[in-house]
């Protein structure tokens, strides 16, 4: 598989003034959180959170992963403190798929809560930007 190029065979600075930008406020990128466990303690598996996966890529069109992270939260209803892992999702979308994902998200993993932040509307496409399969091979003749 060829390696995309290093930073000293990047392209001028020329290209900047190709470069567009578009506001994206009807598709927002948003963030959520999906826990790693279940209330009572136990892991989801890697086919479960697959499935959850699949079911976001078919409202959306697709999601981005981000490691794990450590929380916090308190329930304001009862005062309990939860700290847990969750895995951050970020996911371009409107508002009313994002909702629907919040709904399918509590459903689907039992949450009281699900918690959509808007991240983004700015989107920049560069024209001159190689495909994966136009990059050079930087590994012949090596």
């Amino acid at each position: 598989m060829p390696l995309r190029p290093f930073p000293h065979l990047m392209k001028p600075k020329s290209i900047l003034t190709d470069m567009t930008v578009e506001d994206t406020a009807s598709t927002p990128l948003w963030e959520i959180l999906v826990p790693t466990v279940s209330n009572s303690g136990r892991p989801f598996t890697v086919r479960h959170h697959r499935q959850w996966d699949a079911l976001v890529t078919r409202i959306a069109g697709g999601l981005t992963l981000v490691q794990p992270v450590r929380g916090t939260w308190e329930n304001p209803a009862t005062g309990e403190t939860y700290t847990e892992r969750n895995i951050p999702v970020r996911i371009t979308c409107t508002r009313e798929q994002i909702v629907e994902i919040c709904k399918e998200t509590a459903r689907f993993y039992d949450q009281i809560a699900v918690l959509a932040v808007f991240v983004a509307t700015v989107l920049v496409t560069n024209p001159h930007a190689s495909a994966l399969d136009d990059a050079p091979d930087l590994t012949e003749g090596a």
